[in-house]
């Protein structure tokens, strides 16, 4: 018995005219994800080029210039000026002083581990973090450590860092240690302005993917002290995202666009009625409603 084909069926017509409205469809939604997609485009974190060669300078005995002097039992560490007050204003505010010709500056850190100190050079003379830990206490202290030196740049990096470990490793975690990630992250949050948002976003946006968000209890927890409004504010960022999908698309929202709800200076809050000021009519300076 000869085998049954589709065409027995469908007739070459009707098959070619199937074929033909599939291969639109399949062009049509192609070409709305490729739409939402740019739409929703955000440029990611570029890693830094490591520079190791710079290292071959880090406590060299001919031509440092300053002695850090890091922890409680004060390991000595031979730098240079030049390069450690470039990213650290607790560094250049500890070599504001002026010294004498030939003379070495000593410069002590007893808040910080030796071994944190030395993570945080490490990134200083060649921009690389590749000893960061990604989990565990360790890569608290050295934000922490960069947040005493006040190394706004070296902050920057380490949340490209973490961005990275989320996008590669975060997924293959177990439910535990993503939740330390993520109480991490309520941590650095705290360590961090403005200037940071864009990078924490993204760090925001790839755990909101992974995460039951209860709105109430975000805002509780900003309310009690658990979390920062800069945690609440990147969260809410991040969500924002999906806005460039989930627009409206009538006419007249499409001409003038979203709307935004960010207050002037000086404008009245919703509970905060604006109230006119009485005027002053009467000779003797009697304010009149």
């Amino acid at each position: 018995m000869p085998g049954i084909r589709f065409s027995d069926f469908t007739g070459p017509g009707k098959k070619n005219k199937s074929n033909e409205a599939n291969e639109k469809i399949k062009k049509e939604v192609s070409e709305k994800i490729a739409k939402l997609r740019a739409a929703a485009y955000v440029p990611k974190p570029k890693k830094v080029e490591y520079e190791p060669n710079n290292l071959k300078i880090l406590d060299d005995p001919e031509t440092y210039d300053a002695i850090i002097f890091a922890g409680r039992d004060k390991k000595p560490f031979k730098v240079h000026e030049e390069v450690i007050c470039v990213s650290s204003g607790y560094y250049r505010e500890a070599c504001s002083t002026k010294l004498e010709e030939g003379q070495k500056r000593e410069i002590y850190v007893p808040e910080v581990r030796a071994l944190i100190i030395e993570r945080v050079l490490h990134w200083q003379y060649s921009t690389g973090l590749e000893y960061l830990p990604d989990l565990g206490p360790e890569a608290m202290l050295i934000w922490r450590a960069a947040d005493f030196l006040d190394m706004p740049d070296f902050k920057r990096a380490l949340l490209t860092t973490l961005y990275f470990f989320l996008v590669d490793t975060f997924c293959k975690l177990e439910a535990p240690l993503k939740r330390v990630v993520y109480d991490n992250f309520l941590e650095i949050c705290t360590f961090c302005t403005e200037t940071h948002y864009p990078v924490l976003t993204d760090c925001a946006w790839q755990l909101s993917l992974h995460f039951h968000l209860d709105p109430m209890e975000l805002v509780d927890d900003v309310l009690e002290g658990y979390s920062s409004r800069v945690f609440l504010a990147v969260m809410i960022a991040a969500l924002q995202r999906l806005r460039s999908s989930n627009v409206c698309t009538m006419d007249l929202c499409m001409s003038h666009g979203p709307v935004s709800t960010k207050r002037e200076v000086g404008e009245p809050k919703v509970d905060e009625p604006k109230v006119d000021e009485p005027k002053v009519d009467a000779p003797n300076g009697t304010k009149t409603a």
